[in-house]
């Protein structure tokens, strides 16, 4: 049998020790234990963001960085008078180069819409139906990415006919 003393505890400002009735410890044990729950959730929200702060920080040193490198290895080249290796234009062109694609776009935004609808219906509660019309938003606006993309490859097909 294991035995729990409670001397020296203190949560939510009572202590432990000093309490005779079980009925007053147990309620000042809830409060801690909502406390606790409610600081818990508030740092995993802060971790989550700071985590994808840090992501989107690395990438961006990184990308600089290798434009800085390629940036220096061509000065370099010009300042000598040798030529720029064949795939170095590629190279700057590349980082430069954005994909636009409608279809891409509108494909990802409706897999997003359906990822948030599927989450807050979920764990929505009461107001499920409500909460998962949330998604709604970026699946029309992907949907309507995904027409375009279509609208402007016919127009494309009669143009060149």
């Amino acid at each position: 049998m294991v035995a729990l003393t409670l001397s020296g505890m203190n949560i939510a400002g009572m202590d432990f020790a000093k309490m005779t009735d079980p009925a007053l410890a147990g309620i000042a044990l809830a409060k801690g234990i909502a406390n606790l729950a409610i600081l818990s959730g508030f740092i995993t929200t802060v971790l989550f963001f700071a985590l994808v702060f840090l992501i989107i920080w690395i990438v961006s040193v990184n990308r600089r960085k290798q434009n800085r490198m390629l940036y220096d290895l061509s000065m370099k080249a010009m300042e000598t008078g040798q030529p720029l290796p064949e795939g170095m234009l590629q190279l700057f062109q590349k980082s430069k180069k954005k994909n636009n694609n409608p279809l891409r776009i509108g494909i990802i935004l409706v897999a997003v819409a359906v990822g948030i609808s599927l989450f807050l219906f979920v764990a929505g509660g009461d107001h499920r139906l409500k909460a998962a019309a949330v998604g709604l938003v970026p699946f029309f606006i992907g949907a309507g990415y995904i027409l375009i993309h279509f609208i402007s490859k016919k127009s494309k097909d009669k143009a060149d006919e």
